[in-house]
């Protein structure tokens, strides 16, 4: 979570005229989603997962995810639908995980769905910087990434359903 704070600065830093990450703010970002699936992993495995990670876990992926995609926008790389979506996803997982744990009191574990959608929307945002004449290739990965992300808000959806549903 930390991460977040050198790579916003960096990102911000370069704002509208970055046209590709220096290799010290690549390096950080692949940190950041390395060591923070290398932590979740271990934390499942070993049965070290507590209620606090769960809720701050996922707000600093989303926190991290939303910098990217909005220093992309302000670039000119991705159109603003995009991130008007992302964020838009974000805040309601947000306030249905909130709701899961006043009605249950835990919070509700990662998706497999949203997992992916993570890791689609990291190769989008890896894409438009590093392969920027793949215009075609943009285009595929940005409808694919908001299938996902509409079908990864149902599946949450779906999910937080069954759960209301069961603890009133």
């Amino acid at each position: 979570m930390i991460l977040i704070i050198p790579i916003a600065w960096g990102l911000w830093n370069h704002g509208a005229t970055l046209t590709l990450p220096p290799l010290w703010l690549t390096l950080i970002i692949g940190i950041a989603f390395g060591t923070d699936a290398l932590d979740g992993w271990i934390a499942r495995k070993k049965g070290y997962t507590t209620e606090l990670g769960k809720l701050l876990d996922p707000v600093a992926d989303k926190l991290l995810l939303l910098t990217l995609f909005a220093m992309a926008l302000l670039s000119g790389r991705i159109p603003w639908f995009l991130l008007a979506l992302i964020l838009l996803r974000d805040v309601i997982i947000v306030w249905i995980g909130l709701r899961i744990r006043h009605k249950t009191g835990a919070t509700p574990g990662a998706r497999s769905l949203g997992k992916v959608t993570a890791l689609m929307l990291i190769l989008t945002w890896v894409l438009v910087y590093y392969a920027p004449s793949f215009e075609e290739l943009h285009l595929l990965s940005m409808v694919i990434t908001i299938l996902f992300l509409v079908l990864s808000s149902i599946d949450y959806g779906r999910y937080a359903y069954k759960t209301l549903s069961n603890n009133t």
